[in-house]
């Protein structure tokens, strides 16, 4: 009888151990996917400020390369304005 008790301790023991291994596996995993979120949150603003920084730049580009083809315009159609002027006035 004694013997069936001290059994019935040592597959308690093994349970509560088994059980108390459970929970912190549980835990463990828990704070494992709180930082993989945070990693990955990380990243993500990471990647946004990159990707603004870049859209800003090209729009400056754009907005530059605009003037410059704009000025560049201008100058053959006064050019070509100038001319039919004068090509009306020697008419």
């Amino acid at each position: 009888m004694k013997t069936k008790l001290c059994l019935m301790k040592f597959y308690a023991l093994i349970a509560a151990a088994l059980l108390a291994l459970a929970a912190f596996s549980y835990a463990q995993a828990g704070d494992d996917m709180k930082k993989a979120a945070d990693d990955t949150g990380n990243a993500t603003k990471t990647a946004a400020t990159k990707t603004a920084h870049a859209t800003k730049t090209a729009a400056v580009k754009t907005g530059d390369a605009t003037k410059t083809a704009a000025k560049s315009a201008q100058f053959p159609c006064r050019t070509w304005s100038a001319r039919s002027n004068e090509m009306k006035r020697l008419a």
